[in-house]
């Protein structure tokens, strides 16, 4: 995105609403139901990206808590699951749609590699790091893969999108730990085919 000049990158997440909670805790989660940011207006981030002479913005959609700020049925731990809107709110569609309003390219960064609500860590292993349950890690990948066709289908009609994927050292990591980024990267039904201008990066963080 050097085309770009400068870029904005917004991380807004429910361990907001818990100060001190650290997801590798593996409990007292942040409950669904803190989460209601009755002024957040993406609007005001957009036009003070757009003051800066920003022209492209990456939103934070998933992070390590696993808490996903779009309407997703993959799992409960999510904007469906709280007060916010009445449950119907959706952060990744307000931002894009504040980014087309201030002509600036919107992004989507979207981590794999670790969730705290399905005990999953670097680099994407099941059972809170250890992996060892070859069942579980795939269906963790298909959870990934459902993550992806959600939030790209629905910027199918956005000018551009990024992504920070999954492909794990194969000799340390179950091999369906990959399958996600793997898809994303090299089928012609993935990610890449909803939006062929998004990019995405491996890991092998241990």
């Amino acid at each position: 995105m050097q085309d770009c000049e400068l870029e904005m990158f917004f991380h807004f997440d429910i361990p907001v609403f818990k100060p001190g909670w650290d997801w590798r805790s593996w409990k007292d989660l942040p409950d669904p139901k803190l989460y209601d940011p009755k002024k957040l207006d993406t609007d005001q981030w957009l036009q003070a990206a757009s003051s800066l002479g920003a022209k492209y913005a990456v939103l934070v959609a998933k992070h390590c808590s696993g808490f996903l700020q779009w309407q997703s049925d993959l799992y409960p731990y999510g904007v469906r699951q709280s007060p916010w809107r009445g449950g119907k709110g959706d952060l990744v569609r307000d931002f894009v749609k504040s980014c087309e309003r201030f002509n600036i390219k919107p992004g989507i960064y979207a981590s794999v590699t670790a969730n705290g609500y399905l005990e999953v860590d670097n680099p994407g292993l099941v059972n809170r790091g250890r992996g060892g349950d070859p069942a579980k890690q795939a269906a963790y990948s298909r959870i990934c893969e459902g993550m992806l066709s959600e939030l790209w289908g629905g910027m199918a009609n956005s000018s551009i999108s990024g992504l920070t994927g999954v492909l794990c050292h194969p000799t340390k990591v179950d091999p369906t730990c990959c399958r996600c980024f793997t898809s994303f990267s090299q089928t012609p039904t993935s990610s890449r085919d909803r939006q062929p201008r998004c990019g995405g990066w491996a890991t092998r963080t241990a």
